[in-house]
């Protein structure tokens, strides 16, 4: 059974995919409050987790979830998940043979975290 936090961080996390996929950027709440914060760090972590499972098999959409990740933790000043996100979109990047790409994302996440 699901707590209402992890319900909570679910819902977001399926409001922001689904808006991403529409091709509009969700709005989650913009208080700096401790609770939006938590929401953000959740929906940053969790599209990271998404992206890196399927980085293999469908990178386009590995990439998608990352840069998605990526602005979310931005607007969160969530150094460690912006951090991740630029070392996962560093990964794609040199899967698909793009390494200076890939040598600049990693940088960026090694100065950023």
């Amino acid at each position: 059974m699901m707590r209402r936090g992890n319900q909570t961080v679910w819902m977001a996390v399926l409001m922001i995919s689904a808006a991403l996929s529409c091709g509009r950027e969700e709005r989650l709440p913009a208080s700096p409050g401790p609770d939006s914060l938590i929401l953000r760090h959740s929906v940053t972590d969790s599209l990271l987790a998404s992206a890196a499972t399927i980085r293999d098999s469908d990178r386009r959409e590995a990439l998608r979830l990352s840069e998605a990740a990526l602005h979310s933790a931005q607007m969160a000043g969530y150094e460690k998940g912006m951090a991740a996100a630029m070392k996962v979109i560093g990964t794609i990047h040199f899967f698909t043979g793009s390494y200076d790409s890939a040598l600049n994302w990693y940088d960026n996440a090694l100065r950023t975290y």
